[in-house]
């Protein structure tokens, strides 16, 4: 993948979609930006090309700031309006706007994509709640290994002593991270697998540092005796969160899979609120309350609710589960919705033309198919679907991996690097996000 700065105007390739990624950030001074990302379609085998325009500096966040940002970043880089396939942006409510007030008649075949990777992270939110032990434990670990290098190194010695490994094959531990959606749930992970060795070190370490805040407070809770139990319970059921988390930042996700992965998501929580999951019953209570209080924030976001505020709904759900028709695979098994297949932007008379001869063929073909390889193969025959395919399944559907592509260009091109050729910052940035 790609990132860089493009020249302006920028030219896309001829025919080429181009997704608009929005997203608040902060300067190197710690001012309020708005970051403002290029994603053009394609299915590269390392991702499409990110492309940076100049962020925008925020006295304040609106629906009209943030429309006027984007509407100015397509005009600058010259970039047709009729070729913006999305417009993918935080879930806030002057983001909406800014999508249904003002860009959506500006750019007819965009689509609203919420990022669904910060959707999904909101389930930790509710681990959190329902598991607080568990979230200290995350919390008071962190910040006691933070800003102390001293310590890190001890409990990799300790480790080491402990279960007769060498030191340096002892991974130190997972500090959950702002940026990454993922983390939360990563070290909990971590928690789980090295959890017995924690009170003991702990204990030494309140003899070399007596005073010390977290670790008087690590103390305090890992002398509680189910303090594991929850730690393992969280640990083994936020496996489905962290694979579809882990999905979601790939560097090429195509669309057609989307619904399905996330309603097969939905129909295991739902089956996990009605299992047996303590013999105590107060405690299975509670682990069958955070399923189904899970199962209700997802049900929320992408079963479709149209008298849902804006901020509590995933626009593109209608969207994702008409996109499947792009898959020859499940085509076979999908009623065709009409009033589905209306929320798939730019649909016009002639993808319906050659939709009932591309039903046809599909039955001749033998499957499974690969959905790029096939579609690339029928693009004379289908040349209207083939486009309107390859615009929507390469729609992105988080913005962490388009901010990830941004963000290696600016480690890359330093001032060193400045003189550069464009060529040059490309090779140099697929190396760094490769490695």
């Amino acid at each position: 993948m790609l990132a860089s700065r493009a020249p302006s105007p920028w030219a896309l390739p001829p025919g080429e979609a181009v997704a608009v990624v929005v997203a608040e950030a902060t300067d190197a001074h710690g001012h309020c930006v708005l970051r403002l990302l290029f994603v053009p379609s394609g299915w590269a085998p390392h991702g499409p090309s990110v492309f940076e325009a100049e962020p925008v500096p925020l006295a304040s966040l609106s629906s009209t700031v943030v429309a006027q940002a984007v509407v100015k970043a397509v005009i600058t880089h010259g970039v047709d309006f009729n070729r913006v396939s999305a417009f993918l942006s935080g879930h806030a409510v002057y983001m909406c706007r800014a999508f249904s007030d003002v860009l959506q008649g500006m750019m007819p075949g965009a689509v609203h994509v919420t990022c669904n990777a910060h959707i999904l992270s909101l389930v930790s939110d509710i681990w959190r709640m329902h598991f607080p032990d568990v979230d200290t434990l995350v919390s008071s670990l962190k910040k006691a290994f933070e800003h102390c290098p001293g310590r890190k190194l001890r409990y990799g010695e300790f480790v080491a002593n402990q279960s007769g490994e060498l030191q340096a094959a002892v991974p130190l531990t997972v500090e959950p991270a702002p940026v990454k959606c993922n983390s939360w749930f990563d070290a909990v992970c971590y928690h789980a697998k090295n959890i017995q060795h924690y009170q003991q070190f702990v204990r030494q370490e309140l003899e070399i540092t007596p005073g010390t805040q977290y670790m008087l407070k690590l103390h305090e809770l890992l002398k509680q005796g189910d303090i594991g139990d929850k730690v393992e319970f969280v640990a083994e059921n936020v496996t489905p969160f962290r694979e579809l988390l882990t999905w979601f930042e790939g560097r090429q996700v195509l669309n057609h899979n989307m619904h399905n992965k996330l309603m097969d998501l939905i129909s295991w929580v739902e089956d996990m609120a009605s299992q047996q999951l303590s013999d105590c019953p107060t405690e299975n209570q509670r682990r069958q309350d955070v399923f189904q209080a899970i199962a209700a924030k997802l049900k929320q976001f992408y079963k479709y609710d149209p008298s849902l505020p804006p901020r509590f709904k995933q626009p593109a759900a209608a969207f994702f589960s008409a996109v499947r028709i792009f898959d020859p695979n499940q085509v076979p098994f999908l009623t065709v919705n009409p009033q589905l297949i209306k929320s798939i932007p730019g649909w016009q008379r002639e993808h319906s033309n050659e939709h009932a001869a591309y039903m046809n063929f599909i039955k001749e073909c033998q499957m499974p198919l690969n959905v790029t390889e096939f579609w690339d193969s029928v693009a004379d025959r289908f040349p209207h679907l083939y486009s309107l395919a390859k615009r929507c399944l390469t729609i992105p559907t988080s913005s962490v991996n388009a901010e990830r592509a941004a963000s290696t260009y600016g480690q890359v091109v330093t001032p060193p690097r400045q003189r550069a050729s464009a060529a040059t910052a490309g090779r140099c940035c697929v190396l760094a996000f490769d490695n």
